[in-house]
């Protein structure tokens, strides 16, 4: 089964930034990070909504999205 969310580091790599610029990420309004347990997660479907929508780019399917993320094709 895939995982729903990245750690700070896999997302890091996932958009291709610091572990410093995600932790400054992931304070801004709007970013889908989610406290779990006391660690912080990053949701993959909404993570690549994100990139979309600041990208200006057009709504796709949250499987689309998540496979774009993840490296796979559609």
């Amino acid at each position: 089964m895939a995982e729903l969310t990245y750690s700070i580091t896999e997302a890091a790599r996932a958009l291709g930034v610091s572990r410093h610029t995600m932790y400054n990420l992931i304070h801004q309004e709007g970013f889908p990070a989610l406290s779990v347990g006391g660690r912080r997660l990053i949701s993959r479907e909404l993570l690549a909504a994100w990139v979309r929508e600041k990208a200006g780019g057009q709504k796709e399917s949250a499987q689309s999205a998540t496979n774009t993320l993840s490296g796979k094709e559609t």
